[in-house]
């Protein structure tokens, strides 16, 4: 009966160790698939985005005119040297801004609905007026103010929720490919564009000298004309 009880015992304590390995193993892939996905996929990205998308279905609907607003907070990964937002979040954060116009208007169930159209961003500026410290809650303000044939102008602010001061205003030039942005307005109900502000039209017109600058700089090689 000893005999029995001490190999019993035996078999208890191997079948234990093979599990605590196993449990060990699963643990460590675990935390390397984790890992693997966070090097090479975004994944607050993915989620906020599904997530805005998400909202939009039980959200009411906002008009094309009407200024779509995001909540955000200046978190650890926002943050530069100098512990306030750095530049490359600001525009991450009214990529995100303007996705969830694109949601709340449904400029995206009209573009989903058409072959081969897709929205990019063809040029942008900002100006900052006040740093946005580490922890502070902010607000976006993202308003569609202008749009002709083949693009939307969009200014995007951020402002404090403490005293409504502007942190930065921004301008955006989002162009249409493979699509009509008139026709698209058209069929949302909004005719006719408003008037074009005056810092808009004068953006405009530099980005057109831009453009012109860049194909002045065209240089040929072996009689090939390259960009």
């Amino acid at each position: 009966k000893a005999i029995v009880n001490t190999s019993t015992k035996r078999v208890g304590e191997h079948t234990f160790s093979v599990i605590q390995g196993t449990n060990k193993t699963m643990l460590l892939f675990i935390i390397f698939f984790l890992l693997f996905v966070i090097a090479f996929f975004d994944i607050y990205w993915v989620i906020r985005l599904w997530f805005s998308l998400f909202l939009s279905k039980i959200l009411p609907r906002i008009g094309l005119r009407e200024k779509c607003v995001t909540y955000n907070m200046c978190w650890t990964t926002d943050i530069d040297f100098f512990f306030h937002m750095n530049n490359a979040r600001y525009f991450r954060e009214m990529d995100f801004g303007r996705f969830d116009w694109f949601f709340q208007t449904g400029c995206l169930d009209y573009i989903r609905r058409q072959t081969g159209m897709i929205v990019v961003q063809h040029g942008a500026t900002i100006r900052y007026r006040r740093s946005i410290k580490l922890f502070t809650p902010f607000k976006l303000l993202t308003h569609l103010v202008y749009w002709d044939e083949k693009a939307m102008y969009f200014e995007q602010k951020f402002v404090s929720m403490k005293d409504e001061q502007v942190y930065a205003t921004a301008i955006i030039r989002s162009s249409v490919i493979g699509g009509s942005v008139t026709e698209m307005m058209r069929m949302l109900g909004s005719l006719d564009p408003p008037t074009i502000p005056e810092n808009v039209e004068t953006w405009q017109k530099s980005q057109q000298v831009s453009s012109i600058g860049l194909h002045e700089d065209r240089v040929k090689v072996d009689g090939r004309k390259i960009e």
